[in-house]
């Protein structure tokens, strides 16, 4: 994949270049709906899910920009995992033991396979502590 240059000949001056954040698919199509990219969860899972029935063909992937994750306190178990559940894969596994905001910026993209569901899990971390995840992603043929 080609980045997208903002200098070049294509990139017009007022043409939004923008990634839109994906949605429940209400209309089918991928458009409109419910934004899908942020989660949260009090001693519970907070969990994204990038269903493949979002994508509208078999040859799309979902491709993750990055990830915002926090707890409101010191977390037990911390854990953040992102999975292809489509092929049972785990993608990534990171233990958290900090309760501070902090971040995940996938450079360059993480790309998925294709027709695949996505997981991104912000695992429960203790009575009373509330745990939020945040995904920027989006679908590419």
């Amino acid at each position: 994949m080609v980045p997208f240059d903002l200098n070049s000949a294509n990139a017009r001056i007022g043409h939004e270049s923008a990634i839109d954040y994906p949605t429940d698919n209400t209309n089918g199509v991928g458009t409109l709906g419910l934004p899908i990219g942020t989660a949260n969860g009090t001693n519970a899972d907070a969990v994204v899910t990038l269903n493949r029935t979002y994508l509208t063909s078999a040859q799309q992937r979902w491709v993750l920009g990055w990830c915002v994750y926090s707890y409101t306190g010191s977390p037990v178990g911390g854990r953040l995992l992102i999975q292809d559940t489509t092929n049972s894969e785990t993608i990534l596994d990171v233990d958290i033991a900090s309760g501070a905001k902090d971040y995940l910026w996938f450079q360059p993209f993480l790309r998925c396979k294709p027709n695949a569901t996505i997981t991104v899990t912000l695992k429960a971390a203790g009575t009373g502590i509330v745990g939020k995840v945040n995904v920027q992603a989006w679908a590419i043929a």
